[in-house]
């Protein structure tokens, strides 16, 4: 009676004659009518059905069917009411234990989360003094070797530049981990972004140059105000740049414009790399999400853009992304001018 039940939204059905019951089983859909067939098979003919619908939340869950096969006379609507008084009762029973085990996902999930994040906080911790020392030690052995040159010096310039990524993985974790755990004090004040925004590409511009990349640059004449950690949010920024300057193939482009739109600001990223396949435009923000796009590129550990959307969303802002495979990427930083923002201080 599914269908019948959602033309007649919230009320059941009482079939009284055997006509009714054959005009309603044969509204059924193809497998709810087989269900019916099956459980009234080798029994007599019905003398009269009524159905309830099992609704909660405007939505239905279901329905109870109940079917006279033996008794002299049919249903009532006395009967039907009944009926449906304990379809609600039953509807809310099941609305209300759905609501409990989706709470107890994401109570088990939000506990794991939390683990997670101390553990990697520790972990890094520990790690950091350690690879320090192990940095301190190199520098030396690099300085000794350098006028010597050859092999040796060759071999020590190869684990002080690992150990400095090594370093910087470490203090990415820690900085990540302070980052979800609200540890982080944003130290805002009033600046111009577009300032913030050119210093950034400033900064990348060398990366670009040595890859013979090409890097325009968009803002407004007018000013943007925004209130804003000047150095987390260049730490954000610079993050969806490297990004686009590590998968831009050599003699690509990188486009990063500045505008006013909708009552906010927002800065895009725009780069010729290989883009993103739409599956993953989700997931990319994700932590230690990460993986190779194209031959030769060497996927990183799935930090920085999980940094830069954390960082922005402290600032009251959002992240995205557009691709398109094989047609370049396009990162999107939307944050709220100065005077909609109010200045908490630590977030």
């Amino acid at each position: 009676f599914r269908r019948v039940l959602f033309r007649s939204w919230g009320r059941g059905i009482l079939c009284t004659t055997l006509e009714e019951i054959a005009a309603n089983i044969a509204d059924l859909r193809k497998e709810n009518e087989d269900y019916f067939e099956g459980a009234r098979s080798g029994v007599r003919q019905p003398r009269s059905a009524m159905c309830a619908p099992l609704i909660a939340k405007d939505s239905v869950l279901g329905a109870i069917i109940l079917v006279n096969l033996r008794g002299p006379g049919a249903f009532s609507d006395s009967d039907l009411r009944f009926l449906q008084t304990v379809a609600n009762h039953i509807a809310v029973v099941l609305e209300n234990a759905r609501l409990l085990s989706e709470a107890s996902r994401a109570q088990a999930l939000e506990e794991a989360n939390r683990f997670k994040d101390e553990f990697l906080a520790s972990i890094s911790h520990q790690l950091l003094t350690p690879v320090t020392s192990v940095k301190a030690a190199v520098d030396l052995l690099a300085a000794s070797t350098a006028v010597e040159g050859g092999p040796t010096a060759s071999l020590v310039e190869s684990i002080s530049r690992n150990t400095q990524r090594l370093q910087a993985l470490v203090e990415e974790l820690l900085d990540l981990a302070r980052l979800h755990r609200g540890e982080a004090s944003l130290s805002r004040r009033a600046w111009d972004l577009r300032e913030i925004v050119e210093d950034s590409v400033a900064s990348i511009g060398p990366l670009a140059e040595e890859k013979g990349q090409a890097l325009g640059l968009e803002t407004p004449s007018a000013p943007c105000p925004v209130l804003a950690d000047r150095g987390r949010l260049e730490q954000a920024l610079m993050n969806l740049l490297s990004n686009s300057q590590k998968f831009t193939p050599r003699g690509g482009r990188i486009e990063v414009a500045l505008r006013d739109r909708n009552g906010e600001y927002v800065v895009s990223v725009t780069d010729t790399g290989p883009g993103i396949p739409r599956a993953e435009q989700r997931d990319i923000f994700e932590r230690f999400y990460s993986r190779s796009r194209g031959p030769g590129r060497q996927a990183g550990v799935g930090l920085g853009l999980t940094i830069a959307k954390t960082v922005v969303e402290l600032h009251g802002g959002r992240v995205w992304v557009e691709s398109c495979g094989g047609r370049g990427s396009t990162f999107y930083v939307a944050l709220p001018k100065e005077d909609r923002v109010e200045d908490t201080g630590r977030r």
